[in-house]
């Protein structure tokens, strides 16, 4: 099948860039996390991909999706920069990757393994160096590096398998940062613990706390979120909260001084997810719109700034993560885009090259740059600065998209 398009742009593109911009699409991503300098995710099968760096846990750097091992059972997965821990539909837990600075923590290595033989776990957070879950009893959990008492067992020692923290069977929220743990109960509470030099803690000091401490007295959290030396929470009334470091303007408020206690960030009252890493941060309402603020000078926004600001004006955006300076996001229809840093490959789109808006990254199982290079598709001619000709003898393609290398769209043709 021979197919041509006739698409009109304002400057010559040479094939490399076609190349790695033409977008067959098939909305197949289930779940995706991201790492330091890279991405996992598990598509609507159960199978499991990474791309990015090799820290260990991929055998080798990819800028595409490659997949891990053949399992068909994967149910979640969350990722830290170092380590990933992933769920299967059985209800078992596995654990994947190391610390690489040897300060303690367990060692799961470069493929995931079982920990232990509970399969009634229900949310579960791979933070920086440590871990945490909760039972399906509401109990709490936590094992991996405690050196600032934040696995909340009262100690500062390191455990590498999993310890119930107190008695209370009513935790239904956990987030982790890098040295800092929070939670929520069924009450609506809100707890915290472990570091606290950046007033991570929201308790309005300075001092590391080994145990769980309630912040405030309001018991209408109804979501939390740590950010690296940050933390953000949601109430029951859709407003936004933050508190801690600040000095990429992650909080939102539009300045870089740290917040000792939970502060509301603007006025909105229909948030309903936010996540946040190393210096920038992203949400979503309830009309599905995307926003973004913090640093970017990698493009993780997508656009965006040191307050809140608006990715752009679709509202069909659903589950979002972020990794060091990257971000992945997946619509309704379980497509993934990505923007920002991609130095190691980390967004995912088979070239080395920073996206500064939200681009989306095709299924493995779909058009890949080996097949392309595999004579599967042929794009003539190279140079063009008028007409392009796609001759195509294998795919479906549902629909071509024209991009920059900095990820802007450039002209859509959709089947």
């Amino acid at each position: 099948m021979k197919q041509n398009f006739k698409i009109k742009i304002k400057l010559v593109i040479i094939i490399f860039l076609f190349l790695s911009s033409i977008n067959i699409y098939s909305q197949c991503w289930n779940k995706v996390d991201g790492g330091h300098w890279n991405s996992f995710g598990i598509k609507n099968d159960g199978t499991l991909w990474g791309w990015g760096q090799n820290d260990g846990r991929l055998q080798t750097t990819s800028s595409v999706p490659i997949q891990i091992g053949s399992n068909t059972n994967w149910s979640n997965i969350s990722s830290s920069y170092w380590y990933t821990l992933l769920q299967k539909s059985d209800g078992s837990l596995w654990g994947w990757g190391e610390n690489p600075f040897s300060s303690g923590g367990p060692n799961y290595g470069s493929t995931p393994i079982q920990i232990g033989t509970s399969i009634d776990w229900v949310n579960f957070i791979a933070a920086q160096y440590h871990f945490l879950a909760i039972k399906s009893n509401g109990t709490l959990w936590t094992w991996g590096v405690n050196q600032y008492g934040q696995l909340g067992d009262g100690t500062n020692v390191n455990k590498n398998l999993p310890i119930q923290i107190g008695t209370s069977t009513n935790w239904t929220q956990i987030s982790g940062g890098d040295r800092h743990s929070l939670a929520i109960k069924s009450d609506g509470t809100l707890w915290a613990w472990g570091a606290n030099d950046f007033a991570q803690l929201g308790d309005g000091t300075t001092t590391a706390k080994n145990f769980p401490i309630q912040i405030g007295t309001a018991n209408n959290w109804a979501k939390v979120e740590a950010g690296e030396l940050c933390s953000f929470a949601i109430k029951t009334d859709g407003t936004l909260w933050a508190w801690g470091y600040n000095y990429f303007s992650q909080l939102g408020n539009g300045n870089s001084q740290t917040l000792v206690v939970p502060t509301q960030i603007g006025t909105s009252t229909n948030w309903v997810k936010v996540i946040s890493g190393h210096s920038h941060t992203l949400a979503i309402n309830n009309n599905g719109k995307l926003y973004s603020w913090g640093s970017n000078n990698w493009g993780q926004l997508g656009g965006g700034g040191n307050t809140i600001n608006a990715v752009n004006n679709e509202t069909d955006w659903n589950k979002i993560s972020v990794g060091y300076t990257h971000s992945l996001v997946l619509k309704s229809d379980n497509s993934l885009w990505v923007f920002g840093e991609n130095y190691y490959g980390q967004l995912g789109n088979g070239i080395t090259i920073d996206l500064w808006n939200p681009t989306a990254i095709s299924c493995p199982t779909s058009l890949s740059v080996e097949d392309l290079y595999n004579s599967q598709l042929k794009i003539y001619p190279n140079p063009t600065n008028n007409i392009i000709n796609i001759e195509n003898n294998k795919y479906q393609i549902d629909r071509i998209e024209l991009y920059d290398v900095t990820g802007r769209l450039y002209n859509r043709k959709i089947q």
